[in-house]
């Protein structure tokens, strides 16, 4: 995948997240981690459908591929943090 695909993903991913506490990086090379404090796991499945949606509607050809069209798939974990 190419730069300025990599960079229109990354634009739509983080312009799903809303609070100023969330946030979204690039890790590695075509590797996303978006944090949630404070959200809970249903709250974590409707951004990450979100997001998905979201990157599929960019509808982004793949040049060579018989994919068809960039998507993203996502995981979702969720913590109860605990002070002590």
């Amino acid at each position: 995948m190419g730069d300025h695909c990599l960079k229109s993903v990354a634009t739509t991913i983080s312009a799903s997240i809303r609070r100023p506490a969330d946030s979204c990086a690039r890790y590695g090379g075509e590797e996303f981690a978006v944090v949630l404090p404070n959200t809970n796991e249903e709250g974590a499945f409707l951004l990450a459908e979100t997001m998905r949606r979201a990157v599929a509607d960019l509808n982004i050809s793949l040049k060579g591929s018989s994919f068809g069209h960039v998507t993203i798939s996502i995981g979702v974990a969720t913590d109860i943090a605990n002070i002590d």
